[in-house]
């Protein structure tokens, strides 16, 4: 994971003479999975949990992001699953709107690798201070947490989000 971060670092954009900006967001979701057992489809609501995300952009250019999350489910066990992504973000006066693609793997109590994909919107409060809603699409294709077949997740996550 420490060297992914390094390469999206070094790969993405010249740095030099560029003012690096840093945007955790703070988020709590939940929702609804979906997985194929007893020969019948099968749903359950998705455990709640804990995401942060830190966004990386330059010179307060917000429309090319990368970043890295992690998120901790806090129902029934304790789950962990860091990540990477990318996001495209459109801004106007009020927020902005974006998507996002990446990954995810989650590490214990057993493990799962997963895409995310998300679309979603935020609302300025101050320049610096922001809330967000963001509707994730998670499948886990690969991993021992999973039962016979994939795992597909619907998570809505609302949070906030700061600058610094």
């Amino acid at each position: 994971m420490k060297v992914l971060t390094l390469l999206l670092f070094l790969l993405s954009f010249d740095l030099f003479g560029q003012y690096l900006n840093i945007e955790p967001e703070i988020k709590l979701g939940t929702g609804i999975y979906f997985y194929e057992g007893y020969n019948e489809l099968i749903s359950a609501r998705t455990r709640t949990y804990f995401q942060i995300d830190a966004n990386f952009f330059t010179d307060n250019d917000r429309f090319f992001q990368y970043g890295i999350s992690a998120g901790i489910e806090t129902e029934t066990r304790l789950a962990f699953f860091p990540g990477a992504f990318i996001k495209l973000e459109k801004e106007n006066k009020f927020g902005g709107i974006f998507v996002l693609t990446g990954f995810e793997y989650l590490v214990t109590p057993e493990t799962s690798f997963g895409f995310r994909f998300g679309i979603g919107g935020n609302y300025k409060i101050t320049n610096d201070l922001k809330i967000i809603v963001n509707f994730d699409i998670k499948p886990h294709l690969f991993g021992e947490d999973l039962p016979n077949s994939m795992i597909v997740y619907f998570n809505l996550l609302i949070g906030i989000g700061f600058i610094f």
